[in-house]
């Protein structure tokens, strides 16, 4: 049979008073832990929202830009034609002012020529 003393008993329960205490401290360690990280995590929910409207925002900005950047290539390329068109009608213009000059040039040689006959 097991007998216990008063000896025996304040020791067990100043045993138990150290578990206990051991037990508690860590306890508020988790506890500390814990809070901590659901601090963190509120942080950065709170960021991670200011950058989704940031990020809506920029999109927004984005697809204003692109619509801008379409409507400017759309007038380029209309500009672009009408410079081409203008281009090819000078091209011609330069090809019928070389003809003519060389009808000129040609006319006045002989011009020149049947001037110098007569001298």
């Amino acid at each position: 049979m097991y007998y216990s003393t008063q000896f025996v008993v304040a020791r067990s329960a100043q045993l138990f008073g150290l578990l206990l205490n051991d037990k508690r401290k860590q306890n508020e360690t988790a506890i500390f832990r814990l809070t901590n990280g659901v601090a963190k995590l509120k942080e950065c929910s709170a960021a991670v929202s200011h950058l989704e409207s940031n990020l809506k925002e920029m999109l927004l900005a984005a697809e204003e830009k692109s619509e801008v950047s379409a409507g400017i290539a759309n007038r380029v390329s209309a500009e672009k034609e009408i410079v081409e068109k203008a281009t090819g009608e000078a091209n011609e213009e330069a090809e019928k002012v070389g003809e003519m000059q060389t009808k000129i040039s040609a006319q006045q040689a002989e011009a020149e020529g049947e001037v110098s006959s007569f001298d």
